[in-house]
């Protein structure tokens, strides 16, 4: 494993192709999402996205084991185990940012009929940097400037590689209220380089 990346191991069972689900999940937790936006270039791709390491087939059913997944065509769930690997400038050295690059909402995605977080490896780096928890409810809110009311987000796509100038952009063209509350998703995935500094 590059001492850049984190990795991940899942286990999946989809009806589609498990080679193609699990470019699916790779896409949606680090630069991509289910459709192609227009800021998504192959230069921020290349440096964000994740890499499918391995799909190992373990066996197939005819029954999903979670109802709600589309259909399968040829009327086979099949099961695998998938490796990833996670960019960590992606999220920073942020346990928040690290737990939702890794789960996130893989659930509730469609092509899946089963899907299971088995382990992850972290760089030695990203370990020595996490010491423990620093913040609670009241810090959080000190933080993000709002000490009453709802905290407000929205999701910024792609979620990885703007600019703080690009990310404002973005943000103000989702909602008159983002100039006070818009967080990017970086806020989940990744930290924002500028927020970083004061935590």
């Amino acid at each position: 494993m590059n001492r850049n990346n984190l990795r991940a191991i899942y286990w999946i069972e989809t009806g589609t192709d498990p080679e193609k689900a699990a470019a699916v999940m790779a896409g949606e937790q680090s630069s991509g999402t289910f459709v192609k936006v227009e800021a998504e270039s192959e230069e921020l791709v290349r440096a964000h996205g994740a890499e499918v390491v391995s799909v190992r087939p373990t066996g197939e059913q005819q029954q999903p084991s979670l109802p709600g997944a589309a259909p399968a065509k040829d009327g086979l769930y099949r099961q695998a185990i998938v490796e990833i690997d996670f960019p960590v400038a992606n999220i920073g050295h942020s346990l928040p940012a690290l737990q939702t690059m890794l789960a996130g909402n893989l659930f509730e995605l469609r092509p899946f009929s089963g899907l299971r977080l088995l382990d992850f490896q972290l760089p030695p780096e990203f370990i020595d940097a996490c010491p423990g928890p620093r913040f609670g409810i009241e810090g959080t809110r000190h933080l993000a400037g709002v000490e009453n009311g709802p905290l407000l987000g929205t999701i910024i796509k792609p979620s990885v590689g703007l600019s703080p100038e690009e990310t404002a952009d973005r943000s103000g063209s989702h909602h008159p209220c983002a100039a006070r509350h818009c967080r990017e998703r970086s806020a989940r995935k990744r930290p924002h380089p500028v927020r970083r500094q004061h935590i």
